[in-house]
């Protein structure tokens, strides 16, 4: 229930949208996700098994995980106590750090 799935219709771009707080590193983990399970796995799967269409499909999806990278960059600094909630209407995700 804390996670919406959808597309949006102006584009025709799917999303994924957590409603709640995650620590930083639980936000990063759910960000990689999309990363290894659609584009790094398939590839090397595609690799050794010699499936051209697959390894190129893999590629595409390590490719269009490029924003996932970018986020995944902007909060390798966050520190352990900082929690993240997504952007609500524009792509990214808000930074809350709370003092220990």
């Amino acid at each position: 229930r804390a996670i919406k799935f959808g597309i949006l219709k102006e584009t025709f771009t799917p999303y994924c949208h957590c409603k709640g707080f995650l620590r930083v590193k639980h936000y990063i983990t759910g960000a990689i996700m999309p990363a290894i399970l659609l584009g790094i796995l398939p590839t090397l799967w595609a690799f050794i098994n010699g499936k051209i269409m697959l390894f190129l499909l893999g590629i595409y999806f390590i490719v269009a995980a490029s924003g996932d990278f970018l986020i995944i960059y902007l909060l390798r600094n966050e520190g352990c106590n900082s929690y993240v909630k997504d952007h609500e209407t524009q792509p990214g995700c808000i930074v809350y750090k709370f003092k220990a």
